[in-house]
């Protein structure tokens, strides 16, 4: 039985280095273990399939986090945006509210520097 188990652990050891692989299937065929070396390399392929699939489950749970990064990322900047122009919207009402007064104060002064003139000329 160890001879068996031994051909089975020297193919899932060759890991994806043909030249090991070529030699234990030569070896294997010659000594007519073909059988084992079968199963040890469908099982090595199984395990290789199953590190393929968790790899693209991380990747694709990492592009998720990453999109939902850049979603958060675009509401942060769309909130920042939304509070700078109403800030400056703010800002422009009250200077052209300041306007407005300073305009009022001249057309009053204006007013006022007329009926004092017109007053002075009656009186």
């Amino acid at each position: 039985m160890v001879k068996y188990y031994s051909w089975i652990v020297l193919a899932e050891g060759a890991n994806d280095n043909p030249w090991v692989i070529i030699g234990v299937a030569f070896v294997a065929c010659v000594d007519g273990r073909w059988p084992l070396l079968a199963a040890g390399l469908s099982a090595q392929a199984r395990r290789r399939e199953r590190s393929s699939a968790d790899h693209r489950s991380r990747q694709i749970e990492a592009d998720s986090r990453r999109k939902e990064a850049e979603v958060e990322a675009k509401e942060m900047a769309l909130r920042e945006k939304s509070r700078i122009e109403s800030s400056s919207t703010k800002r422009a009402k009250r200077y052209l509210n300041a306007s407005d007064n300073s305009t009022n104060n001249r057309i009053m002064l204006s007013q006022r520097s007329d009926q004092l003139q017109k007053q002075d000329k009656n009186g």
